[in-house]
């Protein structure tokens, strides 16, 4: 989305959901080169237990620092309701796996480049 373009999408969601948020566009591929489990990984990450990222097409991610997005969503709010996305098999097996401490297990959690900060929130 370009700045010209916030108030309209503002618009358009605000009657629809209790919180907006938008972040400036970050590029963390170069930092996210992982490959493998790393020892220094994090065992969990809170941000599936508290939010989700809507994108300008609707598609939805478990978390906002999806730098390969494409790679992993789970829904699209054009077509389903977000209550419906959040309570989906992939994203509570998501939840699941964090719960654990199992993050490596997901590749796209494995190579993501915020992982100094999955600390964010409960993990329950």
């Amino acid at each position: 989305m370009n700045k010209h373009e916030l108030e309209a999408f503002k618009a358009f969601w605000e009657p629809q959901v209790e919180l907006i948020h938008v972040q400036m566009y970050q590029d963390f591929v170069a930092p996210a080169m992982r490959t493998g489990q790393d020892a220094s990984l994090p065992e969990r990450c809170a941000q599936p237990m508290v939010r989700m990222a809507v994108r300008v097409d609707g598609s939805v991610q478990p978390c906002c620092s999806f730098f390969g997005y494409e790679r992993y969503v789970v829904g699209n709010v054009l077509t389903q309701s977000v209550q419906d996305i959040w309570d989906s098999e992939e994203c509570r097996r998501l939840r699941t796996q964090m719960r654990e401490g199992r993050l490596a297990d997901n590749p796209i959690c494995r190579e993501c480049a915020m992982t100094w900060d999955c600390g964010e929130g409960e993990v329950s």
